[in-house]
């Protein structure tokens, strides 16, 4: 049986839903922006900085821990809101088929993001993928984890990790870790090509089944 570490956001699930839900964020606070403005922001978590200045402001918290509560669970209000409109259009393409296989040949599946589990678990069900992972170990409320803590709990937990497979450098990193091989998939949000630092890249999400399944 093999255990595969799934990211979650830009490896199954596209950015559009992220995106989407931020901007949503923003409207809710009263705030216009735009997808070139936030594709820049994110890359240094500028949008972050700006959403807890409009909650201080409204709230009068100053406390960073409550601002990440309070900021993600808007944002979670708005992705899943997105999730249920796009549907299965809210996925890579091949990627829902892909994980069916790969839990049909018997493989362990589970799911290390820093998004908050909460989240990434409501999505699940609402794409009826729930019964292809075995956990998913993300985010607290107030953003506790880094990408390494949640992969090295899915880690311990699993007793062992094969395969990691992400899109993001912090993805391939977390992976060799733990002392996985790592599968970095070029369709992600990063912009970067890590195909360098991964023991394998894949350009479509088939390929991911040529790797693990022999």
């Amino acid at each position: 049986m093999t255990k595969i570490i799934f990211d979650w956001d830009g490896t199954i699930a596209k950015p559009d839903v992220a995106r989407e839900a931020s901007i949503r964020r923003f409207k809710t606070l009263g705030e216009t922006i735009d997808v070139k403005w936030l594709k820049e922001a994110q890359k240094h978590d500028d949008h972050y900085k700006l959403t807890k200045q409009l909650i201080s402001k409204y709230t009068g918290v100053m406390d960073d821990k409550e601002l990440n509560t309070i900021m993600t669970d808007i944002f979670k209000l708005h992705y899943l809101g997105v999730m249920r409109e796009m549907g299965s259009k809210a996925l890579y393409d091949g990627m829902f088929q892909v994980i069916k296989k790969l839990h049909e040949k018997g493989h362990k599946l589970v799911i290390a993001s820093t998004l908050r589990s909460d989240l990434i678990k409501h999505s699940l069900t609402v794409l009826n993928m729930n019964i292809y992972f075995e956990k998913v170990y993300g985010n607290t409320p107030d953003l506790k984890y880094s990408k390494k803590d949640v992969v090295e709990m899915a880690k311990k937990n699993l007793d062992g990790a094969d395969f990691m497979i992400g899109d993001k450098e912090e993805d391939i990193l977390s992976g060799k870790s733990v002392k996985a091989k790592t599968i970095y998939v070029t369709w992600g949000v990063s912009g970067t090509d890590y195909k360098n630092i991964a023991d394998f890249t894949v350009d479509k999400s088939e390929e991911i089944l040529k790797i693990i399944i022999k």
